[in-house]
């Protein structure tokens, strides 16, 4: 297999962080001031909102809520896998009087970052809800195979194996659950989520992740959304590993979530803003446009009697990093861009927008579509 080079080659780690960058304080700059892990953010439904610490290349910290109403808790992610996180996210429940073994979690989806405290520090006892979608990625198995299927598109796509390798980020994205093991719901599209008084329903947004789902309360129109829409960051796409059209699935549910005519996202990086249909649009408007730039440096190239490789036509186009070199970004930043990269290649080869042919060395080559 293509990937198998590559895998050899990435030394897994787990993610380092402390636990102070997620405290708010009360009070003035002249008075005592105290620590708050759990800032209420809603009155009906009872929301509090918990920034769990998570330094990443952009984000510093996790949004994970809690959502209560008199004894029953209702926690919507987890946080990452660190000992600062799952420190903060003790003293935030104990502020709360929230016992974890009585709680139940819901999952947006199982990247580390946000289901990786329910592999290890949530009690095992405590019930877990997980879209349906994302059962695949809840196997042992599911990082070293999708590390596998990354790292041969890579190299598929021109990066060489050794590129590819350092490109591909040194760490496990998502969490291990054990669904046979543990009290775990499996939800779907409409399914019900009682919370005390509340009635809350499962809406499924994949994209982000094959099984993304957001949890939206009709009556105030709340929804908990995961990494379905971020301002701090344009959300990563996934490589599906049936090789299905992932932003087409992303742009589906983006349509899908303006259509509820939520009064509010409560979102997992950032702040949360009330400008969210059009943060919507813009994210719709910058993935065509990068569509548009990458069908643009084909048929440059075509012109100039060239067919570019994947890799080169990514390189071709503008991205948000320092200097405009990808190669010379952070392991995690590279797979993202490149990943991001194939998603849109495979988009515009899917919906007839370019065509692609594997070259005698198993490396596609683009063309421009009908040429």
């Amino acid at each position: 297999m293509a990937g198998a080079g590559c895998l050899a080659r990435m030394r897994w780690r787990p993610l380092r962080g402390g636990c102070g960058s997620g405290r708010r304080r009360r009070g003035g700059p002249k008075e005592a001031r105290t620590e708050v892990l759990a800032e209420k953010i809603n009155d009906d439904p009872e929301i509090y909102q918990l920034r769990v610490p998570f330094p990443n290349v952009v984000t510093t910290e996790t949004n994970v809520y809690v959502l209560r109403d008199g004894d029953e808790v209702l926690v919507v992610d987890s946080g990452a896998p660190t000992e600062g996180a799952a420190l903060y996210f003790a003293a935030a429940l104990g502020e709360l009087g929230v016992d974890p073994r009585r709680a139940r979690y819901f999952l947006t989806h199982l990247h580390y970052d946000h289901a990786g405290l329910a592999g290890d520090f949530v009690p095992a006892e405590a019930t877990l809800y997980v879209g349906r979608g994302e059962l695949e990625a809840a196997r042992p198995d599911f990082s070293e195979r999708s590390a596998r299927h990354s790292c041969a598109r890579f190299v598929e796509e021109g990066l060489t194996t050794d590129e590819a390798a350092r490109a591909h980020a040194p760490l496990r994205v998502s969490t291990p659950i054990d669904v046979e093991a543990r009290p775990v719901v499996v939800v779907a599209e409409g399914d019900e989520v009682a919370v005390g008084r509340h009635r809350l329903r499962v809406v499924e947004v994949p994209g982000h992740t094959r099984g993304h789902v957001a949890l939206l309360h009709p009556e105030s129109g709340i929804c908990f959304t995961g990494d379905h829409v971020l301002f701090i960051i344009s959300p990563g796409l996934s490589l599906f590993l049936d090789g299905s059209d992932a932003l087409r699935t992303y742009l589906d549910s983006l349509d899908k979530l303006d259509a509820l005519g939520c009064s509010r996202l409560l979102i997992s990086h950032g702040e949360n803003r009330l400008d969210f249909p059009e943060r919507i649009e813009w994210l719709r408007h910058h993935h065509e446009k990068r569509l548009g730039a990458m069908e643009q440096a084909v048929s440059e190239a075509a012109a100039r009697g060239e067919e570019p490789t994947g890799a080169q036509v990514i390189r071709a186009i503008r991205w948000k990093v320092p200097g405009g070199r990808i190669d010379a970004c952070a392991p995690l930043q590279q797979w993202s861009i490149y990943t991001l990269g194939i998603v849109l290649l495979d988009h515009l080869v899917s919906e007839g927008r370019l065509a692609r042919r594997l070259d005698a060395d198993g490396v596609h080559r683009y063309r421009p579509a009908g040429s």
